[in-house]
């Protein structure tokens, strides 16, 4: 079992990934922020958010913010960070994880490295 795996149980035990998705796909439409995928990939915990506006400031940041105070909700005692990264078409990708994961992430982003590279040169990438 993968750590992102790991993370979406500790966010909702009861629910599986569809399952989570949906709640959240419910939630953000009653804010008009797109729909919600649930992707993991290797390690990783991503939310494949699809929707206009998604990629761009300041929906973005109100996106991530969202995501974070989700996960937040549902787990409580949780401590997680959200990281918004570019995705294809009109979706969004949200990773969320640990603060300090999140630090190294961001860096790479910033570096110029793609999302999913990025995720592999900080240790959450490839298929498991």
């Amino acid at each position: 079992e993968t750590r992102g795996k790991t993370l979406a149980d500790k966010i909702d035990p009861e629910a599986g990934l569809e399952d989570l998705a949906e709640h959240l796909s419910t939630s953000l439409a009653v804010f008009g922020l797109g729909k919600a995928k649930v992707r993991i990939h290797g390690d990783a915990l991503l939310f494949e958010i699809v929707g206009p506006g998604v990629k761009d400031s300041p929906l973005s940041e109100i996106l991530t913010g969202f995501i974070e105070g989700y996960a937040d909700t549902l787990y409580s005692g949780g401590n997680f960070k959200a990281v918004h990264m570019v995705g294809q078409g009109d979706a969004a990708l949200v990773w969320i994880g640990s603060p300090e994961t999140a630090n190294r992430l961001k860096q790479e982003l910033n570096n110029g490295t793609e999302p999913l590279g990025a995720l592999e040169k900080i240790g959450q990438g490839g298929v498991r």
